[in-house]
Formats: structure tokens, C-alpha cells, sequence
């Protein structure tokens, strides 16, 4: 059984964060600076007194959920658990509710791992493959995410569908 560890897509969410930073520090300054009339007690009338800023607020919750991000995410990791047996793969999310997904070993299709040079890394298992309405092939994957070892889990995984094709086959 395996914990992720860190969010599998690290570097895309600290951009998020960094770009995260000004765009919360001028909506509140902004904001701020809309609100002017109403600190000084200047009354401008009609709807631009409130409304300006107002306008802000929506901008400021947008950029304090980007902060959030990252520490969302690594609070979902922690509720993350992956398993491999010698039937299935299993996804244990246990959140506000209990989520559990898998794929049994039969099912396995092409498997794509990126490792990265700490170890850690992800895996995209092919499940089906379909084609949709507009005559695209497509394919349902079952991804698992932040995984401590990935080129182990990988080979453990694709040693359990040798081993499942051999009995089937024998």
C-alpha cells in the first residue's frame, strides 16, 4: 500500500501560487482604493459608492483561493491510498465520504509511468478503449497520482498482468 506523497503536478501549482500572489495583493489594494469614498465618508450616491467595491470582492476570493491551492491539495493527498494485490488496483479516498475505485488486473491495458529523478512519479493505466461520437478513439484511464516509487509499482503491476495472463492462459 502506498501514501502519494506530494502533489503529482508540484510545479504547475506553484506557478499557480506565485502568479497567485499579485493578483490578490491588487484586487485588495483595488478594492481598497474603490472604497476610498466610503472610508473618507464622501458620499458619491447611486450604486458606484458600494458597487465599486464590491467589484473587488469577487477577485479578492478568486486569488485567496489560488493561495489556498497547494495546501488543499497536499490535505487531499494525505486522504489518498493506492494498492496493488494480485487482483486489482485499488484507489482509497477518504474524504468528507469514502471513495473507493479500482480496476482489476484483467482489465489493465497499456500502462505509461513518468518517474521523476527523485522517484516519485505517476501512472496512466488504460482501461478501455472506445470511440466516441464524433469517431475519436478514446481511451478511460485510471490514474494514480504521487506515487514514492513509481518504477517499482510499475514493474510489480506489470509482473502481476504477466502472471495473470499465464494462468489464464495456462
Amino acid at each position: 500500500m502506498e501514501r502519494p506523497a506530494a502533489p503529482a503536478q508540484a510545479g504547475l501549482v506553484f506557478l499557480i501560487w506565485l502568479f497567485a500572489i499579485p493578483w490578490t495583493a491588487f484586487a485588495l489594494f483595488w478594492t481598497w482604493l474603490a472604497a476610498t469614498p466610503l472610508r473618507e465618508g464622501q458620499h458619491i450616491g447611486g450604486y458606484i459608492e458600494y458597487g465599486f467595491p464590491l467589484f473587488g470582492l469577487p477577485f479578492i476570493l478568486i486569488g485567496l483561493g489560488m493561495l489556498a491551492t497547494p495546501f488543499r491539495l497536499l490535505l487531499r493527498a494525505r486522504r489518498v491510498v493506492y494498492a496493488l494485490t494480485d487482483q486489482r488496483v485499488i484507489q482509497l479516498y477518504a474524504g468528507r465520504s469514502t471513495k473507493v475505485q479500482s480496476v482489476q488486473i484483467d482489465q489493465v491495458g497499456q500502462v505509461d509511468a513518468q518517474h521523476d529523478p527523485d522517484g516519485y512519479g505517476r501512472l496512466s493505466i488504460a482501461t478501455t478503449q472506445f470511440i466516441d461520437r464524433n469517431r475519436d478513439r478514446r481511451t478511460d484511464a485510471f490514474t494514480i497520482l504521487g506515487v514514492p516509487d513509481a518504477a517499482r509499482l510499475e514493474r510489480l503491476l506489470l509482473e502481476q498482468v504477466r502472471a495473470r495472463k499465464a494462468l489464464a492462459g495456462g
